[in-house]
């Protein structure tokens, strides 16, 4: 019995290294998957000499340690690759933003900064964390514009809470390098925006990320309101070049 025939439970997201083995005869066994597959390249293309509890799974069920949820493989279920098969749309990608949306003309807020030397990752270029870690700081620069004192836990009103952030990596930068940064707003809700900012280098966008905010208040979400939805409303992003964009 190959290994390609075991079901494998894919339910958890974090590295499986271990794995609890229950077959159909009874035997129950915590074997750890290296040790599966050293014994399996031992007992041949078969497995014909295969300790005689693996010989035994048939039909088994293979559950990630740790794991207490999540739909387990189904018994006797073989799929040719070795993994249960899922419903594509469980994992929908987030689409390429608009092509206008690299243009560093389309935001209304313009910064610039230095890359550091740390922000290097062993390929020489400038790490994806780095990266986010430069929206982050444009997107708190536009929130303290709009809401003053939302970073003071002594003096803020309302907090803002992340609830989706969708960031897309579009070309490698190298140190040293003098990144600008744009940021405006995408969308405006009831209590909620969406702060879309890019990274440029010379021109060339770097990253788009798109991120929203909710407004909490002590017993959940909150109106925005006043001068907040007023200058929400002055710093979204600049429609003139979408439009532009649109026509060429």
């Amino acid at each position: 019995m190959a290994l390609s025939n075991f079901a494998f439970a894919n339910d958890c997201s974090r590295a499986v290294d271990e794995v609890s083995v229950r077959a159909v005869a009874g035997v129950d066994a915590a074997i750890r998957l290296d040790e599966i597959g050293a014994l399996y390249q031992r007992g041949g293309p078969e497995g014909e000499h295969l300790p005689h509890e693996l010989v035994l799974l048939v039909k088994i069920s293979v559950v990630p340690s740790g794991c207490t949820q999540g739909r387990a493989a189904k018994e006797g279920e073989f799929m040719s690759s070795g993994v249960e098969s899922v419903d594509d749309s469980l994992s929908d990608t987030t689409g390429r933003p608009h092509p206008a949306r690299s243009r560093v003309e389309l935001y209304p807020v313009i910064g610039r900064t230095q890359a550091r030397y740390t922000d290097m990752d062993p390929n020489a270029h400038l790490n994806n964390l780095a990266l986010e870690s430069l929206h982050e700081d444009a997107r708190a620069g536009l929130t303290a514009r709009v809401f003053p004192g939302v970073h003071d836990p002594g003096a803020r009103q309302v907090r803002l809470v992340t609830s989706q952030n969708v960031v897309h990596f579009l070309a490698e930068a190298h140190w040293p390098a003098v990144i600008e940064t744009g940021v405006g707003i995408g969308r405006v809700g009831r209590t909620s925006f969406v702060a879309s900012s890019a990274l440029f280098r010379d021109g060339i966008c770097l990253s788009i990320c798109d991120t929203v905010l909710v407004a909490v208040g002590d017993d959940g979400p909150v109106p925005i309101v006043g001068f907040a939805r007023e200058m929400l409303q002055e710093l979204r992003l600049r429609a003139s070049s979408i439009s532009a964009d649109h026509k060429r």
